[in-house]
């Protein structure tokens, strides 16, 4: 009988590859994709999106006037981008609290891609419950009164 561990690593390595990807593609796909990343952190250094009126408002704050848990995301990605990461927690401390570890689950991803299995295979269902757990208590917590004392609900 196989354990979870070598029962995963034996799906893994019976993962067909995608009809018509190939290696040129793929590299292209990750060119575009770097490319589009950096305009958007160029666009977000340059134009505070507390200024400018031109970036995407969150739909679910205009329908019930409630903040959700990516509420403050793009001041606070603007903010860190300047170097104040006070400023940006204030925004949104959830996001910049989980940024190292979106920074390492994209290395762990590269580095199953590269190892030619499906780059999210190493995501476990339990981290993926724990973290709905987390976004709904943090998108309760930051609608309670008096939540923007405790770094919850961004600053205005």
């Amino acid at each position: 009988m196989l354990t979870k561990g070598a029962a995963a690593a034996e799906i893994c390595g019976r993962t067909p590859p995608r009809i018509g990807e190939t290696p040129a593609r793929t590299a292209a796909w990750l060119i575009v994709s770097y490319v589009v990343l950096g305009a958007s952190l160029v666009v977000l250094y340059f134009f505070n999106p507390a200024q400018h009126g031109f970036y995407p408002t969150c739909i679910f704050y205009k329908t019930t006037g409630l903040l959700c848990p990516g509420c403050g995301t793009l001041r606070a990605m603007h903010q860190l981008l300047h170097g104040h990461v006070e400023a940006a927690f204030r925004y949104n401390a959830l996001i910049i609290s989980f940024l190292p570890l979106l920074a390492l689950g994209g290395a762990q991803a590269a580095r199953y891609r590269a190892m030619n299995k499906p780059a999210l295979a190493w995501i476990r269902p339990n981290w993926l419950w724990a973290l709905l757990v987390i976004l709904i208590v943090f998108g309760i917590l930051r609608n309670l009164p008096g939540a923007a004392h405790y770094f919850l609900a961004p600053q205005q």
